[in-house]
Order: structure tokens, then C-alpha cells, then sequence
């Protein structure tokens, strides 16, 4: 089922408008797959589910309190999977001036991990109604509470970085999180913030209480075991896939940190007949 609410008739001199907001309540086997995605922007919350997402030719599992934007024209294809009912927000809005951007400071095609919020979700739910009833100075309004909407999701999905780690390890750790398939170094990562490999490896370790292999790692396997659930994939292939120097390295790997080996995983959790 989809709640909608649309902004109405547009005037010639409207710089930003909302073309519409929404409260989705997905279903298993629901799929979008736009290939030239929308003449507009889409901001996309993940409020309670799990969903794979396909951005910039990889995939993602994207789950409670993620954030996805979308620019327009840009593809977007995400599939829900789960046997459990998930609940997505939306707002499709368009811009002359992309100024209001900076409110948000995200990336497009790019997911951004959080914690679910009954404060966004709720704005989300007051700028709906807007657009639904159209009371007076109902445009005005919206577009406060859309301003509203992009500072908060700025400060949650930055909320982290505030409270663990300083601006450099958290600014490694966003570039891990979206590169995780790639064997970069230690050396690499440590000249992202300016630091020697060493003096990096410390803060790293200290702030997150994990060494920036092992939390690669960590990344790699939950994106394993959500091939192993949902595809027929061989383990050779999602091993190199995910950029493990070896089967044998990639079995262990995942042993270590789910239990089991990942043969065995898929035998007990395969979602495919």
C-alpha cells in the first residue's frame, strides 16, 4: 500500500517544489527498476525493512534507517525481499537552485547507514498531510518542513561521527563502507586522513575497537551471507566478487565471524528452493 500526497499545480516562478511525498508499506517480490530513473530528485528512507539495492553497478543491502538520494535521470533499481512487511518514506522534489542541497550533503546513489527515527519519520508524516489537504499556505509549509527534513537527516547520518569517532577515522570508515569490495591499503587509508600507517592504525583501532581490515572484512561477510541466502552464486564467485584473495581465505574469514562455513550457511538459510 502507498500513502501519496502531491504538491498541486506549479507555478512558472517556483524554484523548488515537492512533487510528492510518500509512505510506502512494501511487500515481498515488490520491485523498482527504472533505468533512466526521474526528471526529479528522490529522497528515499528505509524506516523499518530490508531491501537490495543496486547503485553505480554494485549491491547493497540497505536496511532500518538507511538513506538512499537519487539525482534525476539517475537509475534506480531496488527489490524487497523479505517475507516481512517493511515501511519506506519518500519526497520527490525538484530544484533550479541546487543550494537546498547543501542542507543535505549527500552523495546521490549512495547509501547512507543510520538509525531508524520516529522524529524524521514524523516529518515525513507532516509534510504528507500538506500535500494531501492543501490548507492555506500549505506550498510554504511543506517546503519549511523539507528544509527541516534535509538538516535532520544531515545530523543523523552524521550523528556517529560526532559521538565515536573524529573527522578523519569516521571520513576512512564512510570511504570503507562505500569501497568495501576493494583491496585498498593500510597506506591508503591512512593518507584519506593525513596520517602515517601507524599513528592511523592506532586511532582506527582505538576508535572503533576493530583494525580497518577486519571491519572491511566484517562489511564483506554481511554482504556474503546475503548472497548465499538469495542467490545460487558459487562461493568462488562471491569470494572474488566481494575482493577476497581466495576461496579458501574468504571460508575462513567467514567461519571466524559467523560460526559456520559458508557452504553450511546456505544449506541452513537459503531463501531459493
Amino acid at each position: 500500500m502507498i500513502i501519496n500526497g502531491y504538491w498541486g499545480e506549479i507555478e512558472e516562478n517556483e524554484n523548488f517544489i515537492i512533487d510528492s511525498c510518500g509512505h510506502i508499506f512494501t511487500f515481498q517480490g515488490r520491485e523498482i527498476n527504472r533505468p533512466n530513473g526521474r526528471p526529479n530528485y528522490l529522497l528515499l528512507y528505509i524506516y523499518h525493512g530490508e531491501a537490495k539495492f543496486y547503485l553505480k553497478g554494485r549491491e547493497y543491502i540497505c536496511k532500518d534507517g538507511d538513506f538512499v538520494l537519487y539525482s534525476p535521470n539517475e537509475p534506480q533499481h531496488h527489490i524487497y525481499e523479505s517475507n516481512i512487511s517493511g515501511e519506506f518514506y519518500y519526497v520527490h522534489f525538484s530544484l533550479k537552485n541546487k543550494k537546498i542541497l547543501n542542507l543535505l550533503e549527500m552523495e546521490s546513489s549512495t547509501v547512507y547507514s543510520s538509525e531508524p527515527s520516529a522524529e524524521i519519520a514524523d516529518i515525513f508524516e507532516k509534510i504528507l498531510i500538506e500535500l494531501q489537504t492543501k490548507e492555506k499556505n500549505y506550498k510554504k509549509l511543506a517546503l519549511n518542513l523539507v528544509s527541516e527534513l534535509f538538516i535532520k537527516v544531515n545530523r543523523q547520518i552524521n550523528r556517529i561521527s560526532f559521538e565515536l569517532y573524529s573527522k578523519e577515522i569516521y571520513s576512512v570508515i564512510q570511504f570503507i563502507n562505500k569501497n568495501f569490495m576493494k583491496n585498498h591499503t593500510l597506506e591508503d587509508y591512512a593518507k584519506k586522513c593525513n596520517l602515517s600507517k601507524y599513528h592511523f592504525l592506532r586511532e582506527f583501532k582505538k576508535q572503533a575497537k576493530i583494525s580497518p581490515i577486519k571491519y572491511r572484512n566484517t562489511l564483506r561477510i554481511r554482504h556474503a551471507k546475503e548472497r548465499l541466502r538469495n542467490t545460487k552464486d558459487s562461493i568462488k564467485t562471491i569470494a572474488d566478487d566481494l575482493g577476497f584473495s581466495s576461496t579458501e581465505y574468504f571460508s575462513g574469514n567467514f567461519k571466524n565471524i559467523v560460526g559456520v562455513s559458508p557452504t553450511e550457511f546456505r544449506e541452513q538459510n537459503s531463501n531459493i528452493l
